[in-house]
C-alpha cells in the first residue's frame, strides 16, 4: 500500500477506465492498519469534497479492500462516518430493488441497478478517533445496503456500470427529471 498523505488535499478519484478501478483489492492484514488509518483519512476526506456518500480504497488508486461511508450510524451504531476494513457480503435477500445510482469514478451519470434489499455484512471497523479496532457483523437494508453494495463492489474491481440495467445509462440533468427516470425504469422493466 502506498502511503496516504497525512493532512493537506486527498488525491483526485480514478475515473471509469483506470486499470486500478477494475482490478480486484487484497484483504489488509493487521501490520497495515496504522498506514490504513491514514488511507481512510485520505478517503474521507475526497469523499467529502466530492459530496460522495462513500468511497472505496481503489478509487484513490490503492487496491487495499478499505472503504469509507458517510452515514456509520448502521454500521457503527454511531452518527458519523465509518471506516470498514475487509468488508464482505455474508448473505444477501431474495428481494431485490432497482434504484439508480452514480459514482464519482462515473462523474455526470447515473443509471438503474437491481441490487438485494437486505444484506448480511462483515467487517473490520477502523475507527477515526484512533481506538481500537473490532469485526463487526450486521444486517443492512434500504440505503445502508445499497451504499455498502456499490462501494464493495470497486473492491471487486466491478464499477456501477458493469452492473446497471442495459440502456439505463443517463446523463445527471436527465437523471434529475422524475419523467426521465420513470420512462428508463419502464423500458428496463418491460426489456
Amino acid at each position: 500500500m502506498a502511503a496516504a498523505r497525512a493532512g493537506g488535499r486527498a488525491r483526485s478519484v480514478l475515473l471509469a477506465g483506470d486499470p486500478v478501478l477494475s482490478r480486484a483489492c487484497r484483504p489488509l492484514v493487521r501490520s497495515e492498519l496504522p498506514s490504513a488509518r491514514l488511507l481512510a483519512d485520505e478517503l474521507l476526506r475526497a469523499m467529502r469534497r466530492d459530496n460522495g456518500r462513500g468511497l472505496a480504497a481503489p478509487q484513490l488508486g490503492e487496491a487495499v479492500r478499505l472503504l469509507v461511508v458517510q452515514d456509520g450510524r448502521n454500521f457503527l451504531d454511531a452518527p458519523g462516518p465509518a471506516a470498514l476494513v475487509n468488508p464482505r457480503v455474508v448473505d444477501a435477500s431474495s428481494e431485490h430493488v432497482w434504484e439508480w445510482e452514480s459514482c464519482l469514478s462515473v462523474p455526470g451519470y447515473a443509471a438503474l441497478v437491481l441490487r438485494p434489499r437486505t444484506v448480511d455484512v462483515e467487517f473490520e471497523t477502523l475507527p477515526f478517533d484512533g481506538s481500537a479496532s473490532s469485526k463487526l457483523r450486521r444486517t443492512l437494508t434500504g440505503e445502508s445496503a445499497r451504499v455498502f453494495q456499490h462501494e464493495a463492489d470497486h473492491l471487486d474491481g466491478v464499477l456501477f456500470t458493469d452492473v446497471a440495467a442495459r440502456g439505463s445509462l443517463i446523463h445527471e440533468s436527465a437523471a434529475a427529471s422524475p419523467a426521465t427516470r420513470r420512462r428508463v425504469l419502464q423500458r428496463v422493466l418491460a426489456a
